[in-house]
């Protein structure tokens, strides 16, 4: 048992001895990851900033689409009650031309009954 527990050890030490030396220098290699890291900070920074000003301008032109088909929607909608105030005005000229001309009518029918009542005869024949 004390083998099956040494074999695992021994097989981690000769893995760290091969590598060893790359994690000795990983530290001097790691010295101006912190310069490159500033460095490229700003330009990712500028990055999101207009990734950010972008969705804004997307968003901003689909509300603007999105409003301007409500207001097409809208437009329609008051176009077509329009038009619809628009024929009533029209059948009410109409049923007023009608009126006028029927009270011209019923004038003209009580005038000549009148006439006729006074003379005493029938209207003539046509």
């Amino acid at each position: 048992m004390f083998t099956a527990v040494l074999a695992p050890q021994t097989q981690l030490v000769e893995v760290i001895n091969e590598d060893y030396s790359d994690y000795v220098s990983l530290s001097s290699r790691l010295v101006n990851v912190d310069g490159a890291v500033l460095r490229m900070r700003k330009p990712l920074l500028e990055l999101k900033v207009m990734r950010a000003a972008q969705c804004c301008f997307i968003c901003t032109a689909l509300h603007k689409v999105h409003a301007h088909e409500k207001l097409g929607a809208v437009q329609n909608a008051v176009k077509a009650e329009l038009t619809s105030l628009n024929q009533g005005l029209k059948r009410r000229k109409e049923v007023a031309t009608a009126r006028s001309l029927l009270e011209l009518l019923q004038e003209l029918a009580h005038v000549a009954s009148k006439v006729w009542g006074v003379e005493g005869g029938e209207p003539p024949a046509a």
